[in-house]
C-alpha cells in the first residue's frame, strides 16, 4: 500500500515538473528566436546597420565619385571594355617570354662559338702560365714563416665595386676562377684550360653590353674549375659551420644535365665480406657521388649483391625510380645500414641487372636513352663477357648500355677482370683508392657519356628547373634557371674533346617580369612548369618554412613540387597532361579554390577557365587561370592617350591650367599631355614589384643609378633624356589613364575633410587602388606613422598578384563592401577597420575604393543602431544576450569584448558554431598543403652512432680518412687494422657538436587546413542550442544569424539561459559545446598499409625530344677506357691546414722539422691504435658507418 502511494505521488510530482518545464520553455521561446517579432528586430538591426555603413563608406571613400567618373568616360568613348580572348593572351605572353629567354640562349651560343674558336687555335703543347685570377688567392693575406711562396704568382689585389644589377660588389673588367678543394690549382691540364678560356672575357663584356639584364655568365671546365663573369669575391668558407667551400661545378645540375642526355643508371654495389671498413665507406661515397650526377630526367636503382641480389629499396625490386631528391636520399639512408658478408655472386648480379634493363625498356619506361651499369667492387674473378653477349643477342640492342667499373681500395689482384668488363662494353674503368679521390674518379663517366655528343658536334641547349644558387652563402637573385650548352675542342685530325659547359643564369623574377599581372587582371594568375610538371613559378608556391627557433629555411623539395600539389581542381588533371605534352588549349572548371593568403585563412570560390601553351625552344609550358565574367574583360584606351610620347619639356602654363580645371572638376579632354601633367603634380605611388620601365643599356644604369618605378616613369615621360629608358607602353597608358581620372579624388577627399569633418567621424584614411597599380591615398588625421604597417598590408603588390584587400573586394557581390580588421602590429595596439569596394564598368574591374575607419567609430555606429532598434544594450547581463559581427570566414569583426575581435567565432561559442556548420550557414572546407614541412618526431638513440654519418660527411673527416690511409701505407697491415679501430673509438663514437644543440629536424609532409565560408542563401537562420540527452531547461539557448546588408558581414545574436558556471558544465552536451579553432597545419599521417605507394604513383612526364645513344664509330671506340690517376702533388696543402708551402721550396730546417713531426705522429697513432685493439678485443672490427 505504501509503495502504491509513493508511486502515485512520484507520478504527480514528475508530471508537475514536466508541465512547469514546458511552460517555462514556452515563455523563453516567445521572448526570442521563435518569436517573429524578435526575428524581425534582429534582421532590422542587420539591415539598418548595413545601410548606415554603406552610406558612410560610399560617400567618404570617394566611391560614388569614381563610379560616376569612369562611367562618364566610358560613355564618352575615352576607353572601351571588350571580352578578353584567353587563348590569344596566353600565346602572346608565351611569345614575349620566349623572346626574353632566346636572348639568354643566344648569349650562351655566342660564348660557345668564341670558346671553341680560341680552344682550336690555342697552343696546347706550350708550357702554360701559372698566373690567373684564382679567387682563393685574390686579396688574400700573404703566408708567414715561409721563405718562398709557391703560390706567389696567384696572389694579387683586385678591386670590386657595388653593382645593383648583380646585388653585390663586382669587377666588370674581368672574370674570376674558382678551383675546388680536391683539384690541384697548378696542374698542367688545368693551367692550359684556364689559359685559353681567358679569351672569354671580351665576349662576356660584349654580352653584357648587348643585354644589360643578363646576369652571371660562366664556363665550367672538365678540369674542375669554373670561370665566372663579372669577377667577385668568392667566399672561400660558407655554410652554418664555416666549412671549407668545396664547390665543384662538375657535380651541379646545370653541368651534368647539359653534358649528357638523360640516362638510366643501375648501380651494382658489392656487399661481400671483403667490402668492410674503409672500402665500404668509399663505396657508399661513390654511390652518393654518382647520384649527384643525376637529374630529373634520369632514372636509377641501386642493387647490392653477395650471395643474393637485394635492391636497396625493396619497393623497386625489378624497375628503376625517378632520380628526384626524395628517392636519392632514401637510398643513401638505407645504404648506411648495409651489412657486408658472404661471397659475391657476379653472375647472378649481372643477369638480374640486364633483365631489369630489358624489362624496363620493353615497357617504354625511363629516359629512352643510354643505360649505365655502374659496378662498385673490390675485385672480380672474371669479366663475364659471355653474359653481356647473351644479353645483346637476346633482349638488349647492341650498344644500348655501358659498363663503368670502380675498383675500391689498394688491392690490384683482381683488377684486370673488372677493367675488362668496362672496356669491352663501351665504358670506363678507374680505381678509387681513397675517400678524397671519389668525386674525381666518379666524374669520368660524365666525360665518357659525352663522347657520342662530341663526335656528332651536338650543342644541345638545356634549361634547368628553378633552384637557389647558395654557393656563396646567400641566395643571390633568388630562384633562377640556368641555360647551358657544351663546349668542344675541335681540331682537324684529332678526336673531338669535351672541354666543359657554358652557361648563364636567368632569374625567375625576370621571367615573371615579361608577363605583367595587369594583362590578366585581379584573381587571375599565370604559372609555368617543366616537362616533368615541376613548378617554376606559381603565386601559391612557398619555398620557405619557419624552422626551429623561428629561423626561415628553404624546403627540401622546394624545386621538385609537382603542379598537382598546388592545383587541385577536378579538371586540372587534364591541364597537367596538356602541359607535360606541350599542347595548346583550354579547360573550363566550375569549382576553383583560390587561397587568398599564405595561411589559408580566407578562400575565394569561383569558376573560370585554364589556358595553356608551350614555350618554344624550352622544356617549359605556360598556364593561366582566368575567373569567369570580370576575369574575361579587357580595357582599351583612346587613341589620344596612346599617341606618341611628348618629347618636349612639359609646358608649365599648360599643366597649371589643366590642374585648375581638374580641381574644379571641369570636363578636360583627356590626352597624353594632360595625363602627364596630372602625373607630375600628383602624389601617387605605383606597384614597385611590377616592371613598368627599365634602362636600355648598362651605361644608363651607371650614369643615372637605381631608380624606383615611379621615378623612372616620370623620368621617361617628363625628361628630354628619356631615350635611355624603355617602358611597357600598355602599362604606361594604364597609369596615365588612372592617374588622370583619379585626380579628382584629391579635391573630393579634401572637401570632405574640411566640410564634413571626416576626422571627427573616425575616418583615418581614404584610398584608391587602380587596375594599373596606381595608389592614391589621403590622410584625414595625423596618425599616418601609427598605421604604417597596416597601410603596407593594404598597398602591398606582388609580381603575380594584386594586394589582398583588392582581391577580396573584387570577389564580393557587386553591391557589397568588404570589411576587414587587420591584426594589430607590434607597438600599435589600436585597432582599425578597412572598408573596400570594387569600381566596375561592364564587368571590368577599374579599381578598388576604400577607407580606413577607427575601430571605436565603427563600434559606436553599431551600438547606436542597437540602441535604436532594441532600446537596450545588446549585451545585457540580466538576459545574457550577446551580439557579434563576423565576416564571411566567421572571423569576429565586432564584439563588446575587444579581446575577442579578430578571433574565430567558434573559439568563443563552439556550440552555436557547430550548429551553423551543420545547418550549412557556414561551409567547412578542408584544404591540404602537400608542400609543408613537419618536425621529425625522433626517438632516443645512441648519439654517437647517429652522429657518425654527419661527421663523416664533413670535409675535415674526409681529410682524416685520406690521412689515415696514408699512414696505413707506411705501417702496412698493422696500421691498417689499427687505424680502423682508432677511427671507431676516437671519431665515430664521439657526438657531433652541432647535434648537442638538439635542434629538431624537419621533413616534407602534408598538412590540413580548415576554412569556413559563409553561405548567404541560408540566412537569416534561427535555432536553439540544447542537448538531446538532457531535458533540463537550463541547458537551452537560442541564437540567430542575419546578413548585414551591402557587406560581407553577418550579425550573430545569442542568448544563453544557464545561470552559473556549474550549470554551464552540466550543459556541455558531450563536448559539443567546447570552443574550437580551425585546423591550421595539422599533419596528415600517411596510411601505412602500402609502404610502396611512391613506386606505384607514376606520374605522366615528357621525355626530351632528342637523344644520342652510344654510336659504334671508330673515333669513339678508340677513346681510352681507363686512366692512371695520380694524387695531386699539392694534396697535402689542401688536406693539412698548416702545410702552407712547406713541401715546396721551404727552408731545409723547416722541412726536416716537418718530416720529424710526421714521423712522430705516425708512430703515436700506431701505438694508440694497437692499444685500442687490445682494449677492444677485436682485430678485424670494421668501423661503424
Amino acid at each position: 500500500m505504501k509503495l502504491k502511494t509513493w508511486s502515485i505521488r512520484a507520478q504527480y510530482f514528475l508530471g508537475t515538473f514536466v508541465s512547469l518545464s514546458l511552460h517555462m520553455q514556452w515563455i523563453c521561446t516567445t521572448c526570442f528566436a521563435v518569436s517573429p517579432s524578435a526575428q524581425a528586430s534582429n534582421n532590422e538591426l542587420a539591415q539598418s546597420f548595413g545601410a548606415a555603413l554603406n552610406v558612410k563608406a560610399t560617400l567618404y571613400s570617394g566611391y560614388a565619385a569614381m563610379q560616376s567618373t569612369y562611367e562618364n568616360r566610358l560613355n564618352a568613348g575615352v576607353f572601351t571594355v571588350h571580352r578578353l580572348n584567353g587563348t590569344e593572351l596566353i600565346k602572346t605572353m608565351a611569345t614575349d617570354l620566349e623572346k626574353m629567354l632566346k636572348r639568354k640562349r643566344l648569349a650562351v651560343e655566342r660564348l660557345v662559338q668564341v670558346a671553341e674558336r680560341h680552344a682550336a687555335k690555342y697552343d696546347w703543347d706550350k708550357e702554360p702560365s701559372d698566373e690567373y685570377n684564382n679567387i682563393q688567392y685574390i686579396n688574400a693575406p700573404e703566408p708567414s714563416n715561409i721563405e718562398e711562396d709557391d703560390y706567389a704568382s696567384l696572389r694579387k689585389q683586385m678591386r670590386f665595386k657595388n653593382d645593383a644589377r648583380f646585388e653585390r660588389d663586382v669587377n666588370k673588367n674581368t672574370s674570376i676562377v674558382q678551383v675546388p678543394f680536391n683539384v690541384y690549382s697548378k696542374g698542367t691540364k688545368l693551367l692550359k684550360s684556364v689559359g685559353w678560356s681567358k679569351a672569354l672575357n671580351q665576349q662576356f663584356k660584349r654580352n653584357l653590353e648587348l643585354d644589360p639584364s643578363i646576369k652571371w655568365q660562366y664556363f665550367g671546365s672538365t678540369e674542375g674549375y669554373i670561370r665566372v663573369y663579372p669577377g667577385f669575391q668568392w667566399r672561400m668558407r660558407a655554410g652554418p659551420h664555416d666549412q671549407l667551400n668545396i664547390y665543384d661545378c662538375r657535380t651541379r645540375l646545370w653541368y651534368t644535365q647539359s653534358s649528357t642526355y638523360p640516362k638510366d643508371m643501375i648501380i651494382l654495389l658489392d656487399r661481400s665480406g671483403s667490402m668492410k671498413g674503409l672500402k665500404k665507406s668509399i663505396a657508399i661515397d661513390a654511390v652518393s657521388a654518382l647520384l649527384d650526377t643525376l637529374g630529373d630526367n634520369d632514372f636509377f636503382n641501386v642493387l647490392t649483391f653477395s650471395k643474393k641480389v637485394i635492391p636497396v629499396d625493396p619497393c623497386y625490386n625489378s624497375t628503376l625510380m625517378r632520380a628526384d631528391r626524395t628517392n636519392k636520399e632514401n637510398v643513401l639512408t638505407r645504404l648506411r645500414d648495409m651489412e657486408t658478408s658472404d661471397i659475391a655472386n657476379f653472375k647472378l648480379a649481372l643477369r638480374n641487372t640486364l633483365d631489369i634493363i630489358a624489362e624496363f625498356h620493353d615497357r617504354g619506361d625511363g629516359s629512352g636513352c643510354d643505360c649505365e651499369i655502374m659496378l662498385i667492387t673490390d675485385g672480380a674473378p672474371d669479366s663475364y663477357q659471355y653474359i653481356f653477349d647473351q644479353a645483346h643477342n637476346s633482349s638488349i640492342p647492341q650498344n644500348h648500355f655501358r659498363v663503368f667499373a670502380y675498383l675500391v681500395g689498394q688491392d690490384k689482384n683482381y683488377l684486370e677482370p673488372v677493367k675488362d668488363m668496362a672496356c669491352n662494353n663501351n665504358g670506363f674503368f678507374t680505381q678509387v683508392k681513397s675517400p678524397t679521390g671519389v668525386t674525381e674518379q666518379v666524374l669520368h663517366h660524365v666525360n665518357v657519356m659525352n663522347r657520342p655528343l662530341a663526335y656528332q658536334g651536338d650543342h644541345h641547349v638545356t634549361w634547368t628547373k628553378a633552384y637557389y644558387d647558395t654557393t656563396n652563402g646567400d641566395e643571390g637573385f633568388g630562384l633562377i634557371s640556368t641555360v647551358a650548352s657544351t663546349v668542344y675542342k675541335i681540331v682537324p685530325g684529332e678526336p673531338t674533346a669535351f672541354l666543359g659547359i657554358m652557361a648563364t643564369d636567368v632569374p625567375i623574377s625576370d621571367m615573371m617580369n615579361s608577363m605583367p599581372i595587369n594583362r590578366i587582371g585581379v584573381n587571375a594568375y599565370v604559372y609555368m612548369v617543366t616537362n616533368n610538371a615541376y613548378v617554376m613559378f606559381h603565386p601559391w608556391l612557398e619555398t620557405k618554412y619557419v624552422g626551429w627557433g623561428g629561423k626561415v629555411k628553404t624546403k627540401l623539395d622546394y624545386n621538385s613540387i609537382d603542379i598537382d600539389k598546388l592545383e587541385k581542381d577536378d579538371g586540372h588533371n587534364e591541364v597537367r597532361s596538356a602541359l607535360v605534352n606541350r599542347r595548346t588549349g583550354k579547360v573550363p572548371t566550375k569549382l576553383h579554390y583560390t587561397p587568398l593568403d599564405n595561411n589559408m585563412k580566407s578562400l575565394l570560390i569561383s569558376s573560370g577557365v585554364y589556358y595553356f601553351v608551350p614555350v618554344a625552344d624550352t622544356p617549359f609550358s605556360l598556364a593561366m587561370f582566368l575567373p569567369s565574367k570580370y576575369g574575361h574583360t579587357k580595357v582599351n584606351y583612346s587613341a589620344n592617350l596612346r599617341s606618341i610620347r611628348y618629347d618636349a619639356i612639359i609646358d608649365e602654363v599648360h599643366c597649371n591650367e589643366v590642374q585648375k580645371q581638374m580641381r574644379r572638376n571641369d570636363w578636360v579632354e583627356i590626352d597624353r599631355i594632360a595625363a602627364i601633367c596630372s602625373l607630375r603634380y600628383s602624389d601617387v605611388s605605383v606597384a614597385e614589384t611590377w616592371r613598368y620601365c627599365w634602362f636600355k643599356n648598362k651605361q644608363s644604369i651607371e650614369e643615372i643609378g637605381w631608380l624606383s618605378q615611379i621615378d623612372m616613369l616620370k623620368l621617361y615621360l617628363l625628361s628630354p633624356n628619356s631615350q635611355t629608358i624603355k617602358c611597357n607602353q600598355e602599362l604606361v597608358n594604364g597609369v596615365l589613364f588612372d592617374v588622370y581620372l583619379t585626380a579628382t579624388l584629391q579635391s573630393v577627399w579634401s572637401e570632405h575633410k574640411m566640410h564634413q569633418n571626416t576626422s571627427g567621424k573616425g575616418i583615418e584614411m581614404t584610398f584608391f587602388i587602380s587596375r594599373s597599380g596606381v595608389v592614391r591615398k589621403y590622410w584625414h588625421t595625423d596618425a599616418q606613422d601609427a598605421y604604417k604597417e597596416d597601410r603596407n598590408v593594404v598597398f602591398r603588390f606582388d609580381k603575380l598578384e594584386y594586394p589582398l584587400i583588392y582581391r577580396r573586394a573584387v570577389s564580393q557581390p557587386k553591391d557589397s563592401w568588404l570589411y576587414v580588421v587587420p591584426p594589430t602590429t607590434r607597438g600599435n595596439n589600436k585597432q582599425v577597420v578597412f572598408a573596400a569596394k570594387a569600381v566596375r564598368q561592364r564587368e571590368a574591374i577599374m579599381g578598388v575604393s576604400g577607407l580606413m575607419l577607427g575601430y571605436e567609430s565603427f563600434s559606436s555606429l553599431f551600438w547606436d543602431e542597437v540602441a535604436q532598434v532594441y532600446g537596450v544594450d545588446c549585451m545585457d547581463r540580466t538576459n545574457k544576450r550577446f551580439c557579434y559581427l563576423v565576416d564571411d570566414n566567421a572571423k569576429i569583426v565586432l564584439s563588446k569584448e575587444n579581446q575577442e575581435v579578430g578571433r574565430f567565432f567558434g573559439e568563443i561559442n563552439g556550440h552555436v558554431m557547430n550548429q551553423l556548420i551543420e545547418a550549412k550557414v557556414f561551409n567547412r572546407i578542408v584544404l591540404t598543403d602537400e608542400t609543408a614541412m613537419c618536425q621529425v618526431k625522433e626517438t632516443k638513440k645512441n648519439v654517437g652512432s647517429a652522429a657518425s654519418n654527419v661527421r663523416y660527411n664533413l670535409p675535415f673527416f674526409s681529410v682524416w680518412s685520406y690521412f689515415m690511409w696514408w699512414t696505413k701505407e707506411l705501417v702496412v697491415l698493422l696500421a691498417n687494422v689499427a687505424l680502423y679501430n682508432w677511427w671507431t673509438l676516437a671519431v665515430v663514437s664521439q657526438p657531433v657538436q652541432a647535434n648537442i644543440r638538439n635542434q629538431p629536424n624537419y621533413r616534407p609532409c602534408n598538412q590540413k587546413y580548415e576554412v569556413f565560408v559563409a553561405n548567404r542563401s541560408k540566412t537569416p537562420y534561427t535555432n536553439r542550442t540544447w542537448c538531446k540527452d538532457n531535458y533540463a531547461m537550463l541547458c537551452e539557448g537560442e541564437f540567430g544569424v542575419f546578413n548585414v546588408s551591402n557587406s560581407n558581414l553577418f550579425l550573430i545574436v545569442t542568448e544563453q539561459l544557464w545561470a552559473s558556471d556549474f550549470e554551464r558544465e552540466r550543459c556541455n552536451c558531450s563536448g559539443k559545446s567546447e570552443p574550437f579553432s580551425p585546423i591550421r597545419g595539422l599533419e596528415v599521417e600517411a596510411a601505412m598499409e602500402d609502404t610502396c605507394w611512391r613506386a606505384k604513383m607514376i606520374k605522366e612526364r615528357k621525355r626530351p625530344l632528342t637523344c644520342l645513344q652510344a654510336k659504334e664509330v671508330t673515333s669513339v671506340k678508340e677513346q681510352p677506357c681507363t686512366t692512371e690517376v695520380k694524387a695531386p702533388t699539392n694534396s697535402g696543402a689542401r688536406l693539412l691546414p698548416f702545410w702552407g708551402g712547406i713541401a715546396a721550396k721551404s727552408s731545409k730546417s723547416l722541412r726536416t722539422f716537418y718530416s720529424a713531426w710526421i714521423s712522430c705522429l705516425t708512430v703515436h697513432m700506431v701505438v694508440i691504435a694497437v692499444f685500442s685493439v687490445i682494449c677492444d678485443g677485436s682485430l678485424l672490427r670494421s668501423p661503424v658507418l
